[in-house]
């Protein structure tokens, strides 16, 4: 401490150098993402149409399975596939696939990074008819979110409806793929699900005297399921659901095998309470694009093509947030 406090100036000077240091190479670090690194894994979402089965959403599955293992597998370790769920919600229409990436030294071939794989594979997979599928790798700090890149969320600012948040998304998500800064625009949500809607009669089933609380738990069971308890099987708790025959609920039709009983212990035929129909529902009330910086994202720049377009706003009153590796102000 002695010597440093009788040399003040050389260690003045070599603070001051640091310090410049640290300032000169903060101006040189790129300000936006943080770079993309190869983890060893790789993700695969599926989305088949809407009203889609479990069934349909296999065979994608099964068809990403085949390509990756045996195309890539010189790439490829294994493959783990999800059906009924993905990023974007759950549902029968929805698929995921977990790939783990071999470790470098025992991967053959050209291009084997993760992003090469994840390009080669995205290019297959747009081949596939019968559903919107994508390949994408973890962020680099994966707290951080499922993918790199960043989440868009629109608003109904006017409450013009859902309809309207929905047209407002594509005419965005047409603006947003024509902008050389981004890569891999697409919506991340569930479209809307064919739905089949119960309106029940409460006057009328007042009038027979039978309790809206049994038609709901008889609709239930019929259409759904419901929790009756647990019992114990060899060691292990399991759950007791009752539920519905599937061939008395397989069609709209069906909902004229179903009887509830009423408070004078006669059956009265369910059909004649509820008025049924077909329509199309949403299962999530927001719009969410992601989206992924391209290579041509410059250090501090932001995308224009919601500023572009200011015109567009009076026709569906929409504002927008980002969220991802970087919390941006609203691009619209």
């Amino acid at each position: 401490m002695s010597s440093i406090l009788k040399r003040r100036l050389p260690f003045v000077l070599i603070y001051v150098a640091i310090v410049a240091g640290m300032g000169f190479l903060f101006t040189r670090i790129p300000t936006s993402f943080l770079p993309d690194e190869d983890q060893g894994v790789l993700y695969a979402q599926v989305q088949t149409p809407a009203g889609a089965t479990a069934e349909r959403t296999q065979k994608v599955l099964v068809q990403m399975r085949e390509y990756l293992l045996k195309e890539e597998g010189g790439v490829v370790d294994s493959l783990f596939t999800v059906n009924g769920f993905n990023f974007a919600g759950r549902g029968q229409n929805s698929g995921l696939a977990f790939i783990l990436l071999k470790p470098w030294e025992e991967r053959s071939g050209d291009n084997t990074s993760v992003f090469d794989l994840a390009a080669r594979a995205q290019r297959k997979f747009a081949s596939f008819r019968d559903s919107m599928s994508f390949a994408f790798a973890p962020p680099a700090v994966q707290e951080l979110g499922n993918a790199t890149g960043f989440d868009l969320y629109l608003q109904d600012q006017a409450g013009l409806g859902h309809q309207a948040l929905i047209n407002a998304r594509d005419k965005f998500l047409a603006l947003a793929s024509k902008d050389p800064m981004l890569q891999r625009v697409r919506p991340n949500g569930l479209n809307d699900q064919p739905q089949y809607q119960l309106v029940i009669d409460d006057e009328k089933a007042r009038a027979l005297g039978i309790p809206l609380a049994d038609i709901n738990s008889t609709v239930t069971i019929a259409w759904g399921s419901s929790y009756v308890n647990d019992f114990i099987d060899r060691g292990r708790v399991k759950r007791v659901y009752v539920q519905g025959r599937p061939d008395s609920r397989m069609n709209p039709d069906d909902v004229d095998k179903w009887f509830v009983r009423n408070d004078k212990g006669a059956w009265c035929r369910s059909p004649r309470l509820p008025r049924a129909s077909g329509a199309m529902g949403r299962q999530s009330c927001s719009a969410t694009t992601a989206c992924q910086p391209s290579k041509c994202w410059a250090s501090g720049r932001r995308p224009q093509f919601g500023r572009g377009h200011e015109g567009d706003r009076g026709d569906h009153e929409a504002d927008a947030a980002g969220r991802g590796l970087r919390l941006d102000r609203p691009v619209l």
